[in-house]
């Protein structure tokens, strides 16, 4: 488990310096820059769009190539570097140039590392692997809002003065992946994986459906603090609220992941996502304030069953020389799916608010749900640890 934590190590650093910035720039860009909140989402919205294309491609890369390491640290590197260069943005351009090459260096690495992760552990610690390294990364995101506001409150440091110190957890990342991560040796082979290889879609092309469906009508956390907003909290008490859900993102992969290798993965995924769906319908007509606080946990619940549970089960499904290319067309699927769903939940709650926005999330999360237990059900030949 040596190198499982070495990862987990990058994803933590990679997190911190992630939540010491973003926080801060929405108001950076539409205050400070003066750019418009139309043009930071369509910008945000092709960043994500470009980043799930190369998720699969840098996993084709990856398989063909046998060089997980050194793809992963060139998309850590983009993305570590974009975020303190933030500091001498001074127009949209530089803004538009710095948030792609942040997504895009995201795109670039997901699928190389989900791969050299799957590669570390046996198929029965698979589900542990990926919580364990889901905890270490959301104990990052937890210490970067600590120390952001930490920052905020005992220094005099401005805007653009904390987004330089942001490199110094981006040099802990790339430390951390020259001198700790590990690349396995090649196994041969006899010919390298085309671009598309049917064969690597085959075992699993059902789950893959049902996890697109889930995709679509995942909330972002942006609907949760609608929400928040919508029962009263008041604007000071958000952060609180948000730093809840990174906490409990910490405690929940393991686990779950725990859970995954010993009662089988699937079951435990439709389980959570059976819950969320009785979570949002309730969470959308109750009225009292309170009720954002356990929405808040139980949300980071879910959400880490999403994260780290799918990529354990294709690491599952597919051989090793072409896990890159699935996981990449996992992540693939999944950030196309997200764009056009977040679109259609907005739509809704301009229509209904948060009921009619957290039905359309419980719907699809049930329906998503109901289709990996069919597909569970109906699969002839299951594997101990993947279904």
């Amino acid at each position: 488990m040596l190198n499982v934590l070495a990862l987990g190590l990058v994803s933590f650093f990679a997190d911190l310096q992630s939540e010491i910035i973003f926080p801060l720039l929405p108001l950076f860009i539409t205050q400070e820059l003066g750019l418009s909140a139309v043009f930071l989402g369509l910008v945000e919205g092709a960043a994500d769009a470009v980043a799930a294309t190369l998720k699969y491609l840098s996993g084709y890369v990856a398989d063909r190539a046998g060089r997980h390491k050194w793809l992963m640290l060139a998309g850590y590197g983009l993305s570590v570097l974009s975020k303190p260069l933030m500091a001498f943005a001074y127009g949209g351009p530089a803004v538009l140039a710095l948030r792609v090459s942040d997504r895009v260096g995201k795109g670039v690495r997901r699928s190389p590392r989900d791969a050299l992760l799957a590669g570390y552990v046996t198929e029965r610690q698979r589900g542990r692997a990926f919580g364990l390294h889901r905890a270490l990364d959301s104990a990052g995101a937890v210490a970067g809002v600590l120390v952001l506001y930490a920052l905020l409150h005992y220094t005099d440091l401005t805007t653009r003065g904390i987004f330089k110190w942001t490199i110094v957890p981006g040099v802990a990342v790339a430390l951390v992946i020259i001198l700790l991560v590990r690349q396995p040796k090649r196994t041969p082979r006899e010919a390298p994986p085309r671009i598309f290889d049917r064969a690597a879609v085959k075992p699993w092309w059902p789950f893959l459906v049902c996890h697109t469906v889930y995709s679509f009508g995942m909330l972002s956390y942006a609907f949760y603090i609608l929400r928040a907003n919508e029962l009263g909290l008041p604007l000071t008490t958000i952060p609180l609220v948000y730093l809840t859900f990174t906490v409990a993102q910490v405690i929940w992969p393991v686990p779950i992941g725990w859970l995954a290798d010993r009662l089988r993965i699937l079951p435990v995924l439709a389980a959570a996502y059976f819950f969320q769906a009785a979570v949002l319908v309730v969470a959308g007509r109750l009225p009292a304030p309170w009720t954002v606080w356990p929405l808040f946990a139980l949300y980071a619940l879910y959400y880490q069953a999403f994260m780290a549970l799918p990529p354990a089960f294709v690491a599952n499904a597919v051989p090793a020389e072409r896990r890159g290319a699935a996981l990449g067309l996992l992540h693939m699927a999944s950030g196309l799916a997200v764009l056009p769903g977040s679109v259609v939940a907005g739509l809704i709650w301009d229509r209904w608010q948060g009921a009619g926005t957290f039905t359309f999330g419980a719907a699809t999360a049930a329906l998503a749900a109901a289709g990996i237990l069919i597909y569970g059900f109906l699969r002839k030949t299951p594997t101990p640890g993947n279904d």
